[in-house]
């Protein structure tokens, strides 16, 4: 669905895939996409839909209960750090007296390490953890999981363009949007407990699609710029700057037909909005 989005929003704009922007190298401690190495511990890819795979294996959990295979993506959005027991029972127990609660909260965490290590005995986990009362889903550095390379993608960013090196924050900003392939873990519709994080990568997403167009106009690539911009309005096809930077994109690039194309595109969801140009300008 999402891919599809994105290449209509290219279409509509005449814009190339992403891929066309042919970013400058990566700094070193980013690692390239394509770059052979070692197989991670733990994958795990949240963005787009969920799926998990341990030491290159993915663990297919179709025929786990839908409860507990949730619990798994709540501790996947906070992976690497502690989830108090009292939270997941709320999210996913919310009627349930608080000893139910707690041993049904025991049940789905006992399926799920069956199914992540199989033969691993009791206590014996190393994925997924208990700590006190509250349960982890470790981390290693070696491990592949989107959420964690993409924040730190735009953190990077963020700095680099702070401290005026260009090339640095256009290649993190780059690393951030291949990263992000979808919605926070669409799978889990308007669930309370997933809502906020959604929203906050997406947010983070449209950051980095803006701050890198802004920077490759910066730089002088209007035509990157506006694929960067595509790729942004894929995110939000309502977010009004992209559309700004967009149209500014096009008629530096000398490109009056494409301009012309943007202007009307964006004149239209003005329209779906109640809006006029001028009103919003």
């Amino acid at each position: 669905e999402y891919r599809g989005l994105a290449l209509s929003v290219q279409e509509e704009c005449g814009l190339a895939p992403l891929a066309a922007l042919a970013p400058p190298p990566p700094p070193e401690n980013v690692i390239p996409i394509g770059v052979v190495r070692s197989t991670p511990s733990l994958s795990v890819h949240c963005f787009g839909g969920f799926s998990i795979a341990i030491h290159g294996r993915p663990v297919d959990l179709t025929t786990v209960k839908p409860r507990a295979r949730a619990v798994l993506r709540l501790l996947a959005i906070h992976v690497g750090n502690p989830v108090h027991r009292e939270v997941l029972q709320a999210a996913f127990w919310p009627d349930a007296d608080a000893d139910t609660g707690a041993r049904n909260l025991h049940v789905a965490v006992s399926s799920l390490r069956s199914w992540l290590e199989p033969g691993v005995g009791r206590g014996g986990s190393s994925f997924l953890l208990r700590e006190g009362d509250a349960y982890r889903l470790a981390l290693r550095p070696d491990d592949d999981v989107d959420l964690v390379q993409f924040s730190r993608a735009v953190a990077l960013g963020r700095v680099a363009r702070l401290r005026g090196e260009l090339d640095a924050a256009i290649g993190h900003f780059h690393q951030a949007l291949e990263l992000y392939a979808g919605e926070l873990l669409p799978e889990d519709g308007p669930a309370e407990w997933v809502i906020e994080p959604r929203e906050r990568f997406r947010a983070a997403a449209l950051e980095a699609a803006q701050g890198l167009a802004e920077l490759l106009l910066k730089r002088g690539d209007p035509d990157a710029a506006a694929n960067a911009c595509a790729t942004g309005l894929w995110v939000d096809r309502l977010h009004d700057p992209l559309w700004k930077l967009l149209i500014d994109a096009r008629e530096r690039a000398g490109d009056p037909v494409a301009a012309s194309r943007a202007r009307r595109d964006y004149a239209r969801v003005l329209d779906e909005l109640g809006l006029s140009a001028t009103a919003r300008s």
